[in-house]
């Protein structure tokens, strides 16, 4: 398999990822195979905690399993105020997103958490609205469409120069 494209997500055994994370690297031929193995490897891994790494166009995205006693303040980055409660979070899967605000590139802020109730709800809103890919290893750049003249020339011009027409 070529590694055209890749995404990075961190994974965790604990609900709230303070037993410590791992960060895993996706790879894919295309970015649909990408989508695809991603999907394959949380389906495999069934972690309890998972997010994108975040990047300032898409954001931060963290998912977190609940049994019904993690509490709001868990899920607080580094103790900054953002998601407060005293009532437990109900059994299922919680969404926490964090937006850059316009010209910040790594500050993040708190911009909800939403209710999934279940596993595979949750994985599919990750693949669709949190997964960045990005150029992998392997990736090589192609030519679409040979015919196509990239210059600001008349095609005739071109077409003596270059032969193409």
């Amino acid at each position: 398999m070529q590694r055209q494209w890749q995404t990075l997500i961190e994974v965790s055994d604990s609900p709230d990822g303070y037993m410590g994370t791992e960060k895993k690297c996706i790879y894919g031929e295309t970015v649909d195979a990408l989508l695809a193995a991603t999907r394959a490897y949380l389906q495999e891994r069934k972690p309890l905690h998972f997010s994108n790494i975040g990047d300032h166009v898409a954001g931060r995205f963290q998912y977190y399993y609940s049994d019904g006693e993690l509490l709001p303040d868990d899920l607080s980055d580094d103790g900054v105020e953002e998601v407060r409660g005293e009532r437990p979070l109900s059994e299922g899967w919680w969404c926490k997103v964090q937006v850059a605000p316009p010209h910040s590139l790594y500050q993040y802020e708190y911009d909800g958490l939403s209710y999934i109730k279940n596993f595979e709800p949750a994985m599919q809103h990750f693949i669709r609205w949190a997964v960045i890919p990005g150029k992998g290893p392997d990736y090589q750049s192609k030519v679409l469409d040979e015919g196509a003249c990239v210059c600001i020339c008349s095609k005739e011009s071109c077409a003596s120069k270059m032969n193409m027409w």
